[in-house]
């Protein structure tokens, strides 16, 4: 197949190099996304129990689906942010982004441990979610208010 070997040398040296350029950058793409799901679960903490509360049981304690837009309707996905540890007998979880493949949120799949475009459908949906958790907020407050509106 390589009648001349300079040529097959060549073309190795730019198969590598482009390897290489791609491994740096996927490295700092990740780091970046990495750094974003660490400031969004550091702004989340404090106000998971009053925007989700404490959970249905001890199971989903301090835990809530992310929830994802299509075509104008909300779903939920596999995807889970735990805003609270929880500490089991032989198992804890602590908070962040995670990944179940149970039908409750537990025992997942850290997000930062997931590789390639698994990883980036999971940033890409918590991306949105951001934006479905403001909007949310907003509701909370104006509901809220209005309640308190009829009491003052």
């Amino acid at each position: 197949m390589w009648k001349n070997p300079q040529r097959r040398m060549i073309t190795l040296v730019k198969l590598q190099e482009k390897v290489q350029a791609m491994l740096d950058g996927e490295t700092k793409r990740r780091n970046i996304a990495i750094k974003f799901l660490e400031e969004v679960k550091e702004i989340l903490i404090p106000v998971g129990e009053s925007l989700w509360g404490s959970g249905d049981d001890a199971i989903t304690l301090s835990s809530i689906w992310i929830r994802k837009r299509e075509k104008d309707k909300i779903f939920t996905t596999n995807y889970y942010f735990r805003y609270g540890s929880y500490i089991a007998e032989n198992r804890d979880e602590y908070e962040g982004f995670y990944l179940s493949d149970l039908s409750y949120p537990l025992w997942g799949d850290s997000i930062i441990d997931l590789k390639g475009s698994d990883f980036w459908a999971a940033i890409g949906c918590i991306i949105e979610w951001v934006s479905y958790v403001t909007e949310l907020m907003d509701t909370r407050s104006e509901s809220r208010n209005k309640l308190l509106d009829k009491i003052k």
